[in-house]
């Protein structure tokens, strides 16, 4: 699938097959696209062109660089 936002296209044409029990991680500079392939993932944001299947098994665990959803009442301790 092809994704961005606005004009701005992050990923033309992507393929991705994740294996069951694997785990991946997304590198790259501020501003490539990062954040915008995990909610494409999520569901938050939409591809532009292609489409998406995910596995009803696939678990995806992420830490929100805003950390809105994070409840400050609650601690480690």
């Amino acid at each position: 699938g092809t994704f961005g936002i606005n004009d701005k296209v992050f990923c033309r044409d992507l393929s991705l097959l994740i294996s069951p029990n694997k785990k991946i991680s997304i590198v790259g500079a501020n501003g490539t696209g990062k954040t915008t392939l995990l909610n494409v993932l999520l569901g938050l944001h939409p591809l532009n062109s292609g489409k998406l299947t995910i596995s009803k098994n696939l678990k995806i665990a992420r830490f929100e660089q805003n950390r809105n959803s994070l409840d400050p009442s609650l601690t480690l301790r």
